[in-house]
C-alpha cells in the first residue's frame, strides 16, 4: 500500500512539474504573440497616418518592434528547450539518478599475442 501511495505521488509530482514546464512555455508563447499584435498596430496606424513626419515616427517605432520581434522568436526557441532541459532534471533529481555517479573498472584484461 505504501509503495503504490510513493509511485502515486511521484507521478503526481512529475504531472505538476510537466504543468509547470507548459504554462512556461505559454506564457512566453504569448509575449510573442502580444509582440506581433503590437507590430501590426504599429502598421495599421501608419496605414492611416495623414502626416508625414507622423508617419516616419510611426515607421521607426515600428522597426525598433520588428526587431524585438524577431528576438524574441529566435529566443523562444532556445527558452524552449532551456525549460525542458530543468524540467528533465527536475525530474531526474525527483527520481534520485541526478545524484549517482558511477565507477567504471576493468575486471579483466585480454592481451592477444
Amino acid at each position: 500500500m505504501i509503495k503504490f501511495y510513493l509511485i502515486r505521488k511521484f507521478d503526481e509530482d512529475v504531472d505538476l512539474i510537466k504543468l509547470r514546464a507548459t504554462r512556461q512555455k505559454s506564457v512566453l508563447e504569448q509575449n510573442l504573440l502580444e509582440a506581433k499584435q503590437e507590430a501590426k498596430k504599429l502598421r495599421d496606424s501608419i496605414a492611416e497616418a495623414k502626416d508625414r513626419l507622423v508617419e516616419l515616427k510611426l515607421q521607426k517605432q515600428l522597426n525598433i518592434q520588428e526587431k524585438e520581434l524577431k528576438r524574441k522568436e529566435e529566443g523562444l526557441f532556445l527558452d524552449q528547450a532551456r525549460i525542458d532541459v530543468d524540467t528533465e532534471d527536475e525530474i531526474d533529481l525527483l527520481r534520485g539518478i541526478n545524484g549517482i555517479e558511477f565507477d567504471v573498472y576493468k575486471i579483466f584484461e585480454v592481451v592477444i599475442n
